[in-house]
């Protein structure tokens, strides 16, 4: 695993056997370096189709709870249904976690923010997902029509 390297952050991809492990190190989270992290993330799980991934956030301090919404509505929009997605960081409040993770609920995508990657595994795991290939064709399809992942 080898961090790619920003001004702002390293972000590292790694295949693990059932899931996608992103890492991000970044000193101080903010909205704009948060974007373009969450963009990598996004344009890689759809470009190989991953059904999971756990994305460990290394930094200080979390989004404040308006901006971690905001990120995440944006996001969700663009993320396939049915994938499940584990967050790890240590710093997001009790607030953050249910509003992101129902925001996430509503749109048919499952979202949880843990404190430790034991925690995502287990969680990312204990529900094999099943798609039909056709669908998740047809989704990415659209989001490469409308320009949204390239």
């Amino acid at each position: 695993m080898a961090p790619l390297f920003s001004s702002d952050y390293k972000i590292a991809f790694e295949v693990r056997p059932d899931y996608l492990f992103v890492w991000v190190d970044l000193p101080v989270n903010q909205y704009n370096i948060a974007r373009q992290y969450w963009t990598e993330v996004v344009r890689m799980i759809h470009k190989r189709r991953y059904t999971r991934a756990a994305i460990e956030i290394s930094a200080s301090t979390a989004l404040p709870a308006a901006e971690a919404r905001l990120l995440m509505d944006d996001f969700l929009k663009i993320i396939y249904p049915g994938i499940r997605i584990a967050i790890v960081n240590p710093h997001v409040s009790d607030e953050v976690r249910s509003s992101v993770e129902a925001a996430a609920k509503k749109r048919g995508r499952s979202m949880k923010i843990v404190d430790n990657l034991t925690l995502a595994e287990a969680w990312l795991l204990e529900d094999q997902l099943n798609f039909a290939p056709a669908a998740l064709d047809s989704f990415v399809q659209d989001l490469t029509n409308q320009g949204t992942v390239q």
